[in-house]
Formats: structure tokens, sequence, C-alpha cells
């Protein structure tokens, strides 16, 4: 046989028996690494599952701390389960010692979910709010949320404290917590509890919530339309 035919022939096999062992490694690498996407997400899938089940048990009607802040900084707080309730004067020193050096576990103790609301998902509701059977405009609105003096926002357009508290608590005027808290309940059925602006908002990191579980990062990845549907399991 030719040296040179009989170099080729070795070389050739060399070759085919070098990307043979290549292609066996790589269809390898692929098998495990679709084996492991599937187990990942068959437990992922699990995790996703229990946590809507849990949250269309518990989400509506359990303890949950509703917190609107400014770039971090607390405005003002909402209990909202079975009923809504405001913060008393005791608990908003509670609330905003915790909240300020982030305790979060320990508020985690009596509270289902913290949902974390920033001043700016307040641009996505409509121009007029309700309040009682009168009308605030948003931008009026959202500076009584944010005003050192919510109070005389609200006087300057004809609302009165009687127009939000059907037993107005002592000495109101000075309590721009609790007048904050009754403003936000006023949006809470309106926009928080509603799937698309829950969604949308949480998606753009509007509103967040601890803890953070299956679901909600299912959500992150999912187009918005998907995430609105699957919210309003527990939502609605």
């Amino acid at each position: 046989m030719d040296i040179m035919l009989f170099s080729s022939l070795t070389l050739m096999i060399f070759i085919i028996a070098l990307i043979l062992i290549i292609v066996e490694k790589t269809i390898k690498a692929i098998a495990f690494s679709i084996l492991t996407l599937i187990i990942f997400s068959v437990i992922f899938g699990s995790f996703v599952v229990q946590d809507m089940r849990s949250l269309k048990e518990n989400f509506l009607n359990d303890d949950k701390l509703i917190i609107l802040q400014n770039k971090d900084e607390f405005i003002t707080a909402l209990i909202a389960g079975e009923e809504l309730r405001y913060l008393n004067a005791e608990e908003t020193l509670f609330y905003t010692t915790y909240i300020k050096e982030r305790f979060y576990n320990t508020l985690l103790d009596d509270y289902y979910k913290i949902i974390f609301i920033n001043v700016e998902a307040l641009e996505n509701i409509d121009e007029r709010i309700p309040i009682g059977e009168k009308v605030l405009m948003k931008n009026q609105y959202i500076l009584a949320l944010t005003s050192n003096d919510p109070y005389s926002v609200l006087s300057k357009n004809g609302i009165s404290k009687e127009d939000l508290f059907k037993d107005p608590p002592f000495n109101i005027e000075n309590d721009r917590i609790t007048l904050r808290a009754a403003l936000l309940a006023k949006i809470y059925d309106g926009y928080i509890k509603d799937p698309s602006f829950f969604v949308e908002n949480f998606k753009n990191n509007n509103i967040g919530l601890l803890p953070e579980t299956a679901f909600f990062n299912l959500i992150k990845f999912l187009p918005g339309s998907a995430g609105k549907k699957l919210a309003a399991k527990f939502l609605e």
C-alpha cells in the first residue's frame, strides 16, 4: 500500500474516531442538561402548584401588611385581611422602626405576606378617585399621600375626615399615618387586588412582597396576560 495513501487513511480514521468521541460526549452533555432541566421543572412546578394552593386558600383572608413607600421611605401601612384596618399610634411606631431596620422576618410572624407598594404604582390608577360621595383627582390624591400635611391637601379639595372614616379617630387632623392609610384603603379593592394592576406593577418592580415564593418567581418570566390569569385565581 502506498505510504501516502496509508497515512491519509490513518488520518481519516483518526479524525472520524475523534468526531465520534466528541459527538458522544456532546450527546451525553445534552442528555444530562435535558434531564437536569426536566427534574428542575418538575420540582419547581410542584412548588408553584403548592404555592398557588396556599395563595388561593389564604391570600384574601389572612392578614397582610400593605406598606406604601416612596423610594424606601415609609409613608403609611394598612392591614388587609377579612377586613381593612388602619394602624394606631403604637403600631405605627412599632412598624416604622421595624421597617426602617428591615426586620421583616419578625413582622412575618404576624402576617401572611408583606406587600410593598411604591408611589410610582399609583400613576397607573384612574384620574378620579371616589372618596365617599366626592371625587379627588389623582394628582391631589398622590399629593395627599406624600404631603407632610395630608389633611390640608384634602380640605382644599373639599374632602373631610367624615368622608374617609365612618368613625373618625380622635385628633385625626394630626395623625398623618392613619389619614394616609385611609386614603390607601380607598384603592385597595379597585386596584391593589386587581390582577392586572398587581401583576403589571410587580413585573416592573413597583410592587414587591415577602416572602417572594415560587408562584411570584414564575410570574416574572411569564407574559403579562398569562401572569394576570394566574393571579386572578387568588386575587379575585
